[in-house]
């Protein structure tokens, strides 16, 4: 009873962790033309279906649902391209890739592949563009194709957010389980009482999935253009859920001493089945969340904890009129948090190594300044080969990065 008891605290601290998602993923899918109040409910559906599946195959308490880097990456970069119909339609070919990859066993092979100077890079490079995002949400740069200018400065919304970012810096000291969620309430309450916000009241029943529904475009894929989109959203699913993984394997005791992971095989299936069902509900690609450390450290181990954090999701279907008061800026806090979180892996840098230091920095780098996840990822492969094959350590190179490599090098050629 007491181990009972000890799993569905640390379901309870994983949710309160994972809140602030319910929040920013609406927003953040409104900027590409999804409807707020549907993508909230695909979003929370697609974290309690995920969550609750990984929970029974895997037995683990790990909470599942669209991450933000792949959603940032289509909000802010490929929706240039492409209507968001088609965005999900992409979001599902990539899940499908992703699962078929996964069944075979060529994504584990991928991530052992991937050498740790890149993967170390790509966490970084995502943590500074989710820094650029959140200047761009508080207004204080204007970015535009990737182009940055000066925005306002001084503004109620602005001062919010920095307070709430002080808060989120002071919670996350203390390791308290609702460090991502106190902030965003308190810039809430804050953006009412100083008129930035408008009430909408508490409870409704949850919004209609009408909107977004099926509504994905499966002939995307037809256009040679939305490949190059696809695979990135392939690379950013498991670059991102494979770092997760093996973060939250260490905690789990997972590790093997060679490196591996038990229980790889079956922890990889669902968050690519998660991913197809949440671009037919109406939202992006799922992932494991990181948070999930909060609940393993609570002493959550096993399925109970997953099953908690997944039901618990599921009441917040009903509170879309408060979700939806909440003002963009209020949300930046978070953004900037775990950005500087991810963008500590630049301690990682080995500058004794130039090539993969040069690699590294120009991987991390090039996202927050191109504006593009995409980028970051083509330039940091090609200079890894590049310079690797310069210092006579081509033989080092994995198939699977010279591929890739390859494969970028390609579309930068005939991009110009």
């Amino acid at each position: 009873m007491a181990k009972t008891a000890h799993e569905i605290l640390a379901g309870l601290s994983t949710f309160f962790a994972i809140a602030y998602l319910f929040a920013l993923a609406p927003q953040l899918l409104s900027l590409a033309g999804i409807e707020f109040g549907s993508s909230l409910t695909a979003t929370i559906l697609a974290i309690a279906i995920t969550t609750l599946f990984f929970s029974l195959t895997v037995n683990a308490p790990i909470a599942l649902g669209p991450g933000l880097s792949v959603m940032t990456y289509l909000v802010f970069t490929a929706k240039e391209a492409f209507a968001w119909p088609e965005l999900l339609g992409l979001v599902f070919w990539a899940a499908l890739a992703q699962f078929l990859l996964s069944l075979v066993g060529w994504r584990q092979k991928i991530l052992l592949a991937i050498p740790s100077p890149l993967r170390h890079a790509a966490a970084a490079g995502l943590g500074l563009f989710f820094i650029a995002i959140g200047f761009k949400q508080i207004g204080i740069v204007e970015i535009t194709n990737g182009i940055y200018s000066p925005g306002t400065f001084g503004t109620s919304g602005q001062l919010i957010a920095l307070i709430g970012l002080v808060l989120f810096a002071l919670l996350h000291r203390l390791h308290f389980p609702g460090s991502c969620l106190i902030p965003v309430l308190f810039c809430w309450l804050a953006a009412l009482f100083f008129g930035e916000a408008e009430w909408q009241g508490l409870f409704s029943l949850p919004p209609s999935l009408q909107p977004t529904l099926f509504k994905l475009s499966f002939a995307v894929i037809l256009q040679p253009q939305s490949w190059i989109i696809l695979i990135t959203i392939l690379l950013i699913a498991i670059f991102d859920a494979g770092a997760t993984l093996h973060a939250l394997s260490r905690q789990l005791g997972w590790l093997k001493p060679d490196g591996t992971i038990r229980n790889l095989n079956k922890a990889v299936i669902p968050d690519g089945i998660g991913s197809m069902a949440a671009a037919l509900l109406g939202t992006t690609s799922c992932s494991l969340y990181a948070e999930s450390s909060i609940g393993i450290h609570a002493r959550g181990r096993t399925r109970i904890a997953g099953c908690t954090i997944a039901l618990l999701s599921l009441s917040a279907l009903f509170l879309y009129p408060a979700l939806a008061s909440i003002p963009l800026f209020a949300t930046a806090p978070i953004l900037f948090g775990i950005g500087g979180l991810l963008a500590c892996h630049l301690k990682q840098i080995d500058w004794k190594n130039l090539p993969e230091a040069i690699s590294f920095l120009i991987t991390a780098f090039a996202m927050p300044l191109f504006f593009s996840i995409y980028w970051g990822f083509a330039l940091g492969f090609i200079a890894y080969v590049l310079l690797k094959t310069v210092a006579r350590k081509a033989k080092k190179i994995h198939p699977i990065v010279w591929g890739l490599a390859a494969l970028f090098a390609a579309h930068l050629v005939y991009s110009f």
